[in-house]
């Protein structure tokens, strides 16, 4: 009887984890595909040192989330505030500390990004 739970509870768990998969809807998949490509950039220019550009990729971030907010999950806007917070990163490198302190006040005050 044991044995039987353990795989029912497998099976149940492997159910709700397809389920989540599948669940993603076309303009999930093809927001996450883009991030995934301006993400690649973004750690590109920012180890390169190329902080501008690094910044420009941040709101190019920022914009494809606004862009399609209304047919986007509600864990999708992850992606807006960490990029908020990159930028604030690249702009405190490059001296533009107030810049850097409203994005990173965005950031923080949206909820989304755990305060540490």
């Amino acid at each position: 009887m044991k044995i039987l739970k353990g795989y029912l509870l497998i099976l149940l768990l492997n159910l709700i984890c397809f389920t989540s998969l599948s669940a993603q809807t076309d303009a999930e998949r093809k927001f996450l595909a883009s991030t995934d490509s301006l993400n690649t950039l973004l750690s590109d220019a920012y180890t390169g040192k190329d902080y501008p550009t690094a910044e420009a990729l941040c709101q190019k971030i920022i914009d494809l989330y606004d862009a399609h907010a209304t047919q986007l999950a509600e864990g999708y806007a992850y992606f807006k505030y960490s990029s908020y917070y990159n930028m604030a990163s690249t702009q405190a490198i490059q001296g533009k500390k107030q810049e850097a302190a409203n994005n990173l006040l965005k950031a923080l005050d949206s909820g989304k990004i755990e305060k540490t």
